[in-house]
């Protein structure tokens, strides 16, 4: 536990002075764009990544998240080599709620990018980070897990940590002259005030002008 919370400090730390060398013997700070167990891995702005080790076919990760609104923050792996490692294991994940409101859950994502032609589908293996205080249990499907619980806006939550379960995630290489395999992991901060779809906002509209209609109408036979 405290060798995960090193390395997850040491991510942070680099990221916040620039730093571009190596952690340690065994883990390494993930360059956006840099090549790691066969995968390119593109970060964006909030995302902070240690490789841990890149055994047995097994790129093994710690990662850093600071959500500063609620958009969604996601990572893209492209596979650069026929041998690139078909399991991608985040042993564990810090992740800071900075958005300003208080979020009603936490959802992890999968999905291909761009030409899948060739390709594998990406998916997640079933095994999941136990949830962290304030979580329940989740829903769990090839290509979405679902936390529901309450972070409030400041507080941290501790993914993973101790014997608190992997996030794992089956990346499905090919293994021909074509590297097609090219696919986002996506995390995702949910909240309570969900916007109604347009459609929806149409109809709500309309029934107001009808029922603003009919008040008018009253309005005049009491009038009368």
């Amino acid at each position: 536990m405290l060798r995960k919370i090193k390395f997850a400090a040491i991510a942070v730390f680099a990221a916040a002075i620039g730093l571009t060398a190596t952690a340690s013997h065994a883990a390494v700070i993930v360059q956006s764009g840099s090549t790691y167990g066969g995968w390119a891995i593109s970060l964006p702005a909030g995302i902070s990544l240690v490789v841990d080790s890149t055994d047995n076919g097994t790129l093994s990760l710690e990662k850093f998240a600071a959500f500063p609104n609620m958009e969604g923050l996601p990572i893209t792996f492209t596979q650069k080599s026929a041998d690139a490692d078909p399991t991608i294991d985040f042993l564990n994940e810090q992740v800071t709620n900075l958005s300003g409101s208080t979020w009603s859950g936490f959802q992890y994502l999968l999905g291909n990018v761009g030409s899948t032609m060739g390709a594998g589908t990406v998916s997640f293996s079933g095994t999941t980070f136990a949830p962290p205080a304030g979580y329940s249990s989740p829903s769990v499907s090839s290509s979405v897990i679902t936390y529901l619980g309450t972070q409030n806006d400041g507080d941290t939550a501790n993914w993973g940590f101790g014997s608190d379960g992997d996030l794992i995630i089956n990346a499905n290489p090919s293994t021909g002259d074509q590297f097609t395999q090219d696919f986002f992991f996506k995390e995702q901060p949910l909240s309570n005030s969900v916007p109604l779809p347009a459609s929806v906002w149409q109809s709500l509209t309309g029934l107001l002008g009808l029922g603003l209609i009919v008040v008018a109408k009253n309005a005049k036979k009491l009038v009368a």
